[in-house]
Parts: C-alpha cells; structure tokens; sequence
C-alpha cells in the first residue's frame, strides 16, 4: 500500500475487513473448539525429575551455524534466572572472569543488550550487562527467564501444592526468525519467535520436572512460537501456540503433566487461517501508513 493516497489505502481496508469479517464468520460456525481425550501422562518419580543443581558449574558448550535465525532480543528490565549455576562474569565473555553464581529464581535487572551471539545448547542469544544485588556483570541471555504480564492468571512463580514452597513456571525464546515480506504468512511482527521443550522449566518443591511429555509430542506439533502457563484452581494450564494450532497440557502438584489437543485444523482451515493473517497483515499496514503519513496526497 506504500505510495497509494489515504483514499485507496481505506478502500482497501474497508475491502480487506469485509473479507476478513466473512472468513471468520464462515469457518467459525459450528466449530467450536473440542478438547480430546487423547492424553499422554507421566507421573512425577526419580527417572522425571531432575534434582536442582547447587553447585557451580559451566554450560556444555554445543555450538552450531544457525543459518538465517537471530537472537532473541531481551528488553530491559527486571527478569528471573531459570536454572541454577549460571556464571555472572566481568566480560560479556565465556573468557570473563566468575564474579558471581546465580540460581533458580534470582531476580536480575537487565541493563544492556552487549550483542556477541553465541549458541549455547540448543540456544541463540546475546550477552546482556545486568544488575543483582549491588554486583554488576554479564550472562548469557539463554539463562534468562521471560517475562510474563499476569494477567488472567498467568504466572510465572506460584506455590502449586500449597506447602509454603514456591513453585517455578519458566520459559525462554531460543531463536528468532526475521520475517520477510514475500512471505504468506507475513504478519505486523518483525520477528517469528521459536520455543522448544528444551526451553520450558517447571520447577516444583525446587526439583525440576522432565519435559519428556513436551517432548514427545514436539515430534508432530512443531514451531512453537507462544507460551504462557495459567492459573487454575488444582493445577496450571500450559499453553502453547504456533501459528497452525493450539495445544495445552495440564501440570498437577503431583508432577504429573497431562497433553490435551485442542485446535488442529485440517488443510483447508490452515490456508484459511494463512488468508486471514494476510488480511490481518494488510490492515494493519494500511492503517500504519496513514498514521505514519506514508501516503501521497
């Protein structure tokens, strides 16, 4: 729409919202979402749950050419740790001298993104300058919990079984994609974000629970891209989101972690669902370009 009057560009949004309007009227009638029974459970025992580590220690170092993926960028600001051992440093360097050894839950400031990308077990990110404490130094981005907004009960630290011991619900993005205009699936995002089992940790009474039911199902749900855990009254709901479906599994206290499928359209639904992000795509940049007067008058 760049270089088109203000007039063309609203006829055009007009035209893109009629369309848009009739698609989700049409594939959303007596569609309403099922959640299945099939499930997959593993009960919390000695072979799932991984103890906390205490002790000081340094990542295994697994690097890889990670072909046209980015960092994912940390904003500025205040942020968990998500596992034990991380190694604070004086450098933005595996060279830099250990200041400090933060764990599990540790609240950190952000203060700077200082780029020098590394891939680090399964994970792309940056070095950042943060704060804790009174201590100021650097680690890798791929140790930094994201954050969470809380609201309609989603949470990131909750006492699950209600034994006065907080419980940790945890997840990283480990690469970024850029999104190229020529793409189908293009949308107002300048990035599309990717997470994988590896990078979601649930900590109860402190012990890490395995993710081999995350795992499993990773092998025919792919491209993960949103994770969020809710709230609910005996258990936390996490869901998870490509741009093709949806999937939620249920966390109990017990350790237990239950799959649940609940949108997984067939073809035809998936081109429409492409259509309708196109259109999406199409009015917001409409509308972004007369906001941004990039129009001819």
């Amino acid at each position: 729409m760049k270089g088109l009057n203000k007039y063309q560009i609203l006829t055009k949004i007009m035209i893109y919202s009629f369309i848009l309007i009739i698609l989700f009227f049409s594939c959303n009638k007596n569609n309403k979402i099922q959640i299945t029974n099939e499930s997959d459970v593993i009960i919390a025992s000695d072979e799932n749950i991984i103890s906390s580590r205490n002790d000081t220690y340094d990542r295994d170092l697994k690097y890889k050419y990670y072909g046209d993926f980015l960092p994912y960028n940390i904003l500025p600001g205040k942020y968990y740790i998500l596992e034990n051992g991380v190694s604070m440093r004086n450098q933005p360097s595996l060279n830099g001298e250990i200041i400090e050894t933060l764990h599990l839950s540790y609240e950190i400031e952000i203060i700077e993104n200082m780029g020098n990308q590394l891939f680090i077990d399964g994970v792309l990110q940056n070095w950042y300058k943060i704060k804790w404490g009174n201590s100021i130094g650097y680690i890798f981005g791929g140790s930094i919990a994201e954050n969470v907004s809380h609201l309609f009960g989603q949470v990131d630290v909750y006492d699950i079984d209600k034994n006065g011991v907080n419980d940790y619900f945890f997840y990283r993005v480990s690469k970024t994609e850029k999104v190229h205009e020529g793409d189908i699936l293009f949308t107002p995002k300048e990035f599309y974000s990717y997470i994988s089992p590896d990078d979601i940790y649930i900590y109860i009474n402190n012990k890490r629970i395995s993710n081999q039911v995350l795992e499993n199902k990773y092998e025919n749900y792919q491209d993960w891209q949103n994770c969020v855990f809710y709230q609910k009254d005996d258990f936390i709901l996490l869901d998870i989101h490509s741009y093709y479906y949806g999937i939620i599994f249920y966390i109990y206290p017990d350790g237990k972690i239950e799959f649940k499928k609940y949108f997984d359209p067939e073809p035809w639904k998936m081109w429409l669902l492409r259509i309708k992000l196109v259109m999406c795509n199409n009015i917001w940049i409409g509308w972004h370009n007369i906001l941004n007067n990039d129009i001819i008058d």
